[in-house]
């Protein structure tokens, strides 16, 4: 609904005045102007100021900066990048409220994945470290298709003005207001509210701007925190801020259910019936808050919005808080040990490279460059007489400076509380072990500050979650990347937003190791938790689990508790049976079934066969022995046999070889009768052919 002139006067006043409460106060005015900056500076290598560089030069002296500052706070960004986790969201009723919860834990996931939530959260805690506070911004963005998508960036935390009241850690909980600022060129403040151009313009003394009388140049001290008239700017000053109102109530128990009534429209007449009916009622009161956002600058409101959300858009990180509610940082507490370390190195070093000469009058000739030979290592100095001068090299002096150097980085360190182990560096532990130990004494000094950022977690979630119930009310199919680096499709319906609108939720921060080493992680803490675990009996092997740091320990519980149910009860049943008739194993199980599984064991490890199988297996038996005895008869007649007739084998044998040698014997002499007869033909040959001769027994050839 628009407001009259003067309402957005009033309103444009009041908001003035929560802007310049925070602007003036000495809390967060002394954190702005001195605290913030101070510990940026010494960060960025800004820890000389110009007087001291000035007296450093005239003295020929080193502006020497050992920045332990930016070491520290990169030594704890990087311990929180190092630190995985998820935010999930857990229904207070766990039936009714599990699809709501389970589909918001895939939400955030996504946001999370769209918003690189986790360089925004870098971001944010870099600057916590640093100046002691941090904030990111939740806010809604909507596409070509005017669909809505949640946003998350860190915003700069010195443009931030909060209720200079508040002291909760979670500002929602007790600050009436928080501001946000913004430094606009004119023009683009005109484009963005249009309405209000002439007014803008106005604002920088613009002949052309309208008729606003008065012009900046004049009213330059009361414009000096909203205008910028030299390089026509205005500070847009964007505020959300609560109402309040108190609400009594009657709350009556009727056997219809409870009912609720509003005690400040109930009459007399309301309170006697009430009286009457004799059911139990108390009355209760509380205070409402209603959120609402607007842009102004200095007397133009220049947008009003009553807003449906109860929390603040802003996240804030602090490290840690005065008591006045102001922030502020480790590198805070530790500046004047800074300012030690670089004044001792800076004054040792000069001494020990410096030497002071005493002598008389006129008794150097070129005092310049006798200074320059006596900076050389290999210098020549002349002087008229030696016996007249007397140098002073400083040795003793510079080594109690770097003596006192190294004092205050220790001193440095244990103020802040991070050690020459966390660091890497080279210290007097040689030991494993008691290095882990050294470090592990760091995380835990720091231990608070990380704790804080767990905080930030649980109010972003929140935050989040009202976002995500107000803007998400059409069903939408997303893509998620879940632990194992998969990527799943996510449908969200009508009956998923239902459920989200309508569910409480619990917030749950879960730590999450890196999914690229997280196998090798649960590997060793399992192999860790195992020899400990196999000595407990079963429950105390679940506890241990639910309190380990295992990432799937709900996953094994179950698997666990799958393995350890009891046997489900046998069916009752009558049996009929001799027991001397049934095989042990059966025997056994009829005992263990009848309460004695002692017996029953007994027997059933006997193998004691049952009678009938007992006088079969004797039947058996003698049947076997009585063939046993047949076959070795038969066997010794079949031996007899077998000896007869190798007898007769043989005695035919010697028969045969006998009648063979009979037949050799006889072609023997018929072969010598055929000899004795051809050599008879030839004698006979031989006398028939001799020739007749004379008587001397000589011969003639008849040819």
């Amino acid at each position: 609904m628009p407001l009259s002139k003067k309402q957005e006067t009033e309103l444009v006043t009041r908001l003035e005045l929560y802007f310049q409460s925070t602007l003036d106060h000495p809390s967060w005015k002394d954190w702005r102007t001195n605290i913030a900056p101070t510990c940026y500076r010494y960060r960025e290598g800004e820890q000389w100021s110009k007087s001291e560089l000035a007296t450093l030069k005239k003295r020929h002296q080193p502006p020497i900066q050992n920045n332990q500052v930016s070491v520290t706070i990169n030594r704890l960004v990087g311990q929180f990048v190092r630190q995985k986790y998820r935010i999930r969201y857990q229904g207070r009723n766990a039936g009714t409220d599990q699809l709501g919860a389970e589909t918001l834990s895939d939400i955030m996931l996504f946001i999370r994945q769209q918003n690189g939530l986790e360089f925004e959260e870098r971001d944010q805690v870099d600057e916590g470290f640093t100046s002691g506070f941090g904030v990111l911004e939740v806010g809604v963005e909507w596409n070509d298709l005017w669909e809505s998508e949640i946003s998350i960036s860190c915003e700069d935390e010195l443009d931030f003005f909060p209720d200079p009241e508040s002291r909760r850690y979670d500002w929602n909980e007790d600050a009436n207001f928080i501001a946000r600022v913004k430094w606009t060129a004119i023009d683009e403040a005109a484009e963005l509210y249009p309405k209000h151009k002439k007014a803008l313009e106005a604002l920088t003394g613009d002949a052309d701007a309208g008729t606003q009388g008065e012009t900046a140049e004049a009213d330059d001290l009361r414009f000096r925190n909203f205008v910028d008239v030299k390089n026509r700017r205005v500070l847009l000053i964007e505020i959300e801020w609560k109402t309040f109102e108190k609400v009594n109530k009657v709350l009556v128990s009727t056997p219809q259910g409870p009912q609720v009534f509003d005690a400040d429209t109930m009459t007399r007449a309301d309170w006697t019936a009430l009286e009457a009916s004799g059911y139990e009622y108390r009355q209760a009161d509380r205070v409402e808050t209603k959120l609402h956002s607007a842009v102004f600058t200095r007397a133009i409101l220049l947008e009003h919005k009553d807003l449906e959300r109860k929390r603040y858009k802003w996240v804030p990180f602090f490290m840690y808080r005065r008591k006045n509610g102001s922030p502020y940082s480790l590198i805070w507490l530790g500046l004047s040990m800074q300012d030690a370390i670089n004044k001792r190195e800076s004054k040792s070093t000069h001494l020990l490279n410096n030497n002071r000469v005493l002598t008389e009058k006129n008794n150097i000739e070129d005092k310049t460059q006798f200074a320059e030979e006596m900076a050389k290592p290999d210098g020549i100095a002349e002087v008229r007489s030696i016996e007249k001068i007397k140098v002073d090299d400083h040795k003793d002096l510079g080594q109690i400076f770097y003596a006192m150097h190294l004092g205050g980085m220790k001193d440095f360190r244990s103020i802040v509380g991070v050690n020459p182990e966390a660091l890497g560096e080279p210290s007097e532990m040689r030991s494993g072990v008691g290095v882990k130990a050294k470090v592990a004494m760091t995380d835990l000094v720091v231990a608070p500050v990380f704790d804080n950022t767990r905080r930030t977690r649980v109010c972003l979630a929140k935050t989040v979650l009202e976002f995500v119930q107000l803007y998400y009310t059409e069903g939408k199919i997303f893509s998620i990347t879940d632990d194992l680096k998969k990527t799943r499709s996510v449908n969200l319906d009508a009956a998923q937003i239902g459920a989200i609108k309508q569910g409480i939720y619990d917030i749950v921060e879960e730590d999450a190791p890196d999914i690229t080493s997280v196998r090798q992680e649960q590997w060793a803490l399992l192999m860790q938790y195992i020899p400990q675990m196999v000595q407990l009996g079963p429950f105390w092997q679940k506890v241990m689990l639910r309190l380990s740091d295992l990432r799937e320990k709900d996953d094994l519980i179950k698997e666990m508790e799958s393995t350890q149910k009891p046997p489900p009860d046998l069916p009752r049943i009558t049996v009929t049976a001799k027991l001397e008739e049934l095989t042990a194993p059966e025997r056994g199980a009829m005992w263990e079934i009848m309460g004695r599984p002692d017996i029953g064991q007994g027997i059933a490890q006997s193998g004691i066969p049952p009678a009938s199988l007992v006088e079969i297996q004797a039947e058996q038996a003698r049947e076997q022995g009585k063939m046993q005895a047949d076959q070795m008869k038969a066997l010794g007649a079949t031996m007899k046999t077998r000896g007869d007739m190798a007898k007769m084998q043989m005695e035919m044998e010697a028969k045969r070889l006998e009648v063979g040698g009979k037949k050799q014997l006889m072609a023997l002499d018929i072969a010598k009768k055929r000899l004795e007869v051809a050599k008879a033909g030839i004698d006979a040959r031989n006398a028939a052919n001799k020739p007749r001769g004379d008587g001397d027994g000589s011969s003639s050839d008849s040819r």
